[in-house]
């Protein structure tokens, strides 16, 4: 089981956040690591494979600097445990790209734009338009093994969703247990503009959309 903890405030995050990842022990893992976004806006990933003690040796008494952070352990449901597969996890750039208009494009045109945004990306050649004025937001964390889970709403945004990787599981249908492929999706929303009926009548919409296209 894995154990997450966060730190906002006026103190400095890295000693808080590893006091909080040796509290959290009890609960098993097989890596631990933590970021702090420090005050000009850079993220300070420190994480690794086994025991917490691996990670204090690594830091060698020193903390990145920052007051705001987020520190994980996790058992290796996905993938082996390494220092790569370790928690918490960041892009390779650290961009967002977003497709302008969706609810005015085809599925076809959503698809090109991806591809380009994509190619963009990996290239570093996103515009600023081309990362910002986002209201959704799709989060692939099947690219890295990843399953169900909590997606964090990023600042702006009205939702993400979290698209996980399909495996093969036991799974019921009518009346027998058969191995089927299950793709995880994960939603979190602003209930201060959704409410719980809606967020749960799209994820309906959507399974049924994505198993009857």
């Amino acid at each position: 089981m894995c154990g997450i903890i966060g730190y906002v405030g006026s103190r400095e995050a890295g000693p808080l956040l590893l006091e909080g990842l040796q509290r959290l022990e009890y609960r098993g893992y097989d890596s631990a690591g933590f970021a702090v976004l420090d005050g000009d806006g850079d993220l300070h990933l420190k994480k690794h494979v086994g025991k917490l003690s691996n990670l204090v040796a690594a830091l060698e008494g020193v903390f990145p600097p920052g007051t705001t952070g987020l520190a994980h352990t996790r058992w290796a449901t996905h993938g082996r445990p390494s220092d790569d597969n370790a928690h918490p996890h960041q892009d390779c750039g650290g961009d967002v790209a977003v497709v302008h208009n969706a609810d005015q494009k085809s599925v076809d045109e959503i698809g090109s734009e991806v591809v380009r945004l994509a190619d963009a990306a990996r290239n570093r050649r996103l515009s600023p338009e081309d990362a910002s004025g986002q209201t959704f937001t799709v989060s692939n964390i099947g690219a890295v093994g990843g399953g169900f889970g909590t997606p964090i709403i990023p600042l702006g945004t009205s939702a993400i969703l979290s698209v996980g990787r399909a495996d093969p599981k036991p799974v019921v249908d009518d009346g027998e247990i058969v191995a089927a492929r299950v793709f995880p999706l994960s939603l979190s929303y602003d209930h201060r503009l959704i409410d719980g009926a809606e967020g749960r009548s799209f994820m309906a919409d959507l399974i049924e959309t994505l198993e009857r296209p």
